[in-house]
């Protein structure tokens, strides 16, 4: 009799399931786990993602023909290659991306794989022995160090646009990281980027930083909003721990995304539990299990050109550690710890969110910020600066005062020479008077205030200023010289009866009509020092000063300051002076009637 129908097709169905069974269970432990990767995919997976960690399958092109190649895959090299030998996974066709796929026949027959893992699981660690506690206020002192010498163009640059030698000895000492002096120069540098990228900095004309109009505004804000910006300027800006800490150059930059890879790692940092510390090593650990492309989003390990401090190539997977895993260990125990959003176990073992970086980094709630506290100025001329003065009244205060004392609550002194450095600044009397009277807990002490005013009034008493004496024994003789028209005597200030000032610029040309005119000049007056000609300088000035207007009416930043102005200013007779300051005021009004004109879109 025949069988009944189904029996054989499920007898082989039987036979089928056995025999892959079998096959299973003879994977070795990295085969195995290969299979189970790409079943976490759906089945089918990028070529790179597998293979970085499962190797891939040798070409044919390989060998010199093709019974060479197939005595070579009788020992698989990989167990990419071994699974491609028994079946269980295919290549797919070169033309397209590559990708590997278990057969769909194949695919329904085996176990189900556990989910694959897309987010850390990170397990509070206890705490360590030794802590260092993030302070946000210890980089912002140094920010508003960076802003008080920029304004004064002491910050100069190198050529690779870091801080010059010069410019990190004004600033070292009181600003270094506490309790890491080996990191006090690259901690500079930091501040020097991340400040240029978050908008307080800016690179001058003549390659020294400036502060930006907006600085003031950053002063001015809470602690979460300038923290803020201070992070999205460190992932802005050229700052790669990579190259700073690990030594690991790229030398193909361009196919690096790393403001990317920064905005990815936060995302992983923010997955950690809030004031809850966490090993480091399990969190790069988990990082590597679960997200390990967050910095190579296209998973190519080879294409970065990577060299180490001592020039061994690191290109491929296997390298993850020393590159990923390094720029991970640096960002949280460096950077984020700087910023102060984590705290971190010394040695760097484990991390902890602070409060605010629980806010930036993972949405939680803003920690309250206590209130600003007023300054304190004492009959002494003593000012102390509380621990919570807004950071804007701290560096106000430094640009008219002296600090003595750097602990948590600052004592600068006021004193004679800081009130003149501060008009020398540009910075009114009046203007300071009024900011000790709005950020004081108190009434200023009269002997304060009367003090102030009297050094105030000191200022310009005695001044340095270049200039060409015409003199002569003869007083009579200087009144003729006045009065005679071929001289056409420039303006001058009468020091005394015998002796005139005349402007430098003025010299030449003065010089050369009294000798025109018959007077015996005694003395050559030093050529200006610049290789322009009067004319040449007149266009400069002109540009300069249409500049200038144009920037100031559209409330545009610029670097043509008025000291700038003054010294070109100080090369040009006055008659030229005058000319160019009338053709710039006109192009400035013909800018504005062209504007006003135009239709608005």
């Amino acid at each position: 009799m025949p069988e009944p129908a189904g029996q054989p097709g499920a007898a082989l169905a039987e036979a089928m399931l056995a025999a892959l069974e079998r096959v299973l269970a003879g994977l070795r432990s990295a085969e195995r786990a290969a299979l189970t990767l790409v079943q976490q995919y759906g089945g089918q997976i990028d070529a790179p993602l597998l293979e970085r960690e499962y190797g891939g399958i040798r070409s044919l092109g390989d060998y010199p023909n093709p019974r060479a190649y197939l005595l070579a895959l009788e020992q698989p090299a990989t167990p990419v290659e071994r699974l491609w030998m028994l079946g269980l996974l295919l290549p797919k066709p070169a033309s397209a991306a590559r990708t590997y796929a278990i057969p769909a026949e194949i695919l329904l027959l085996l176990p189900p794989a556990p989910a694959r893992e897309q987010s850390l699981r990170l397990t509070p660690a206890g705490p360590p022995e030794h802590v260092y506690t993030a302070d946000p206020a210890r980089l912002e002192r140094l920010l508003m160090a960076l802003l008080a010498l920029a304004q004064d163009g002491q910050l100069e640059l190198t050529r690779s646009g870091a801080l010059s030698k010069a410019a990190l000895r004004r600033l070292a000492g009181p600003h270094q990281p506490a309790a890491r002096p080996a990191d006090e120069q690259q901690y500079l540098q930091f501040a020097r980027w991340i400040g240029e990228a978050a908008g307080l900095l800016k690179v001058g004309a003549d390659e020294r930083l400036r502060p930006s109009r907006t600085a003031l505004d950053w002063l001015r804000s809470g602690q979460a909003t300038r923290t803020q910006r201070l992070l999205d300027g460190w992932i802005a800006s050229a700052w790669d721990e990579l190259a700073v800490w690990a030594g690991v150059t790229a030398q193909r930059e361009f196919a690096r995304d790393l403001a990317g890879a920064k905005r990815a790692a936060l995302q992983l940092i923010g997955q950690a539990p809030p004031a809850e510390w966490v090993a480091l090593d399990e969190f790069v650990s988990q990082v590597r299990r679960t997200m390990p492309d967050f910095a190579r989003p296209d998973r190519r390990y080879d294409s970065w050109g990577l060299l180490s401090r001592t020039r061994q190539p690191l290109d491929g997977f296997v390298f993850w550690e020393a590159v990923e895993g390094a720029q991970l260990r640096a960002i949280v125990c460096r950077t984020l710890s700087w910023l102060g959003l984590v705290d971190v176990g010394q040695p760097p073992g484990a991390f902890r969110l602070t409060a605010l970086g629980a806010a930036l980094l993972a949405g939680q709630p803003a920690p309250a910020e206590p209130p600003a506290e007023p300054l304190v100025i004492q009959a002494n001329f003593e000012v102390i600066a509380p621990r919570y003065a807004s950071p804007y009244a701290r560096f106000q205060l430094g640009r008219l005062a002296e600090r003595t004392s750097a602990q948590l609550a600052e004592i600068y002194t006021l004193s004679k020479r800081s009130i003149h450095a501060a008009l020398q600044r540009g910075i009114a009397f009046d203007d300071m008077l009024r900011f000790l009277h709005e950020h004081a807990a108190a009434e200023l002490p009269p002997n304060v205030a009367a003090t102030l005013r009297d050094w105030a009034s000191q200022y310009g008493q005695v001044a340095l200023r270049p200039g060409i004496l015409l003199e002569s024994e003869d007083a009579l003789l200087l009144e003729q010289i006045t009065r005679d028209r071929r001289v056409r005597m420039p303006r001058h200030q009468r020091l005394s009866e015998h002796a005139w000032l005349v402007r430098a610029a003025d010299a030449h040309s003065l010089a050369e009509r009294l000798r025109k005119a018959g007077y015996g000049v005694a003395g050559q007056p030093d050529a200006p020092h610049t290789p322009l000609r009067e004319h040449d300088l007149t266009v400069i000035y002109t540009a300069l000063e249409f500049y200038a207007q144009a920037a100031d009416a559209l409330a545009i930043e610029h670097d043509a300051g008025p000291a700038l102005r003054r010294r070109i200013a100080r090369l040009l007779p006055e008659k030229l002076l005058n000319r160019a300051f009338q053709a710039s005021r006109t192009a400035v009004q013909a800018l504005r009637e062209r504007l006003d004109s135009l239709p608005f879109t």
